[in-house]
């Protein structure tokens, strides 16, 4: 499976390994399945993102959100995502605090 030129394993990697650690956290062994369901359409819709956007991440939460609105449904369904759902995706199901997008983590 080839990657497009567009989209670089450098950006993914990286995502991966925040989705893995936010998945497996610090303290429980158990990998709660609401939160691993979130942190997945998460990551599908960061890496929807920066294919379309020339490799660069959302600046912020609302424009991750608006550009699952302009998704196709079936887009969205392939990144596992409800457009009806979406807010919940930025809520943590542990503590319910926003999650939050960090421009240029370093890593």
């Amino acid at each position: 499976m080839s990657m497009s030129p567009r989209f670089s394993l450098n950006r993914l990697l990286p995502l991966t390994a925040v989705w893995v650690v936010a998945v497996i956290g610090c303290g429980s062994s158990e990998v709660d399945p609401a939160a691993s369901a979130n942190l997945k359409a998460l990551t599908g819709l960061y890496t929807d993102y920066a294919y379309t956007h020339n490799n660069s991440g959302p600046p912020d939460v609302e424009a991750m959100k608006k550009h699952a609105r302009s998704m196709d449904p079936r887009s969205l369904g392939g990144v596992g995502v409800e457009l009806s759902r979406l807010d919940e995706y930025f809520t943590s199901t542990r503590d319910k605090q926003p999650i939050q997008i960090l421009r240029r983590a370093r890593h």
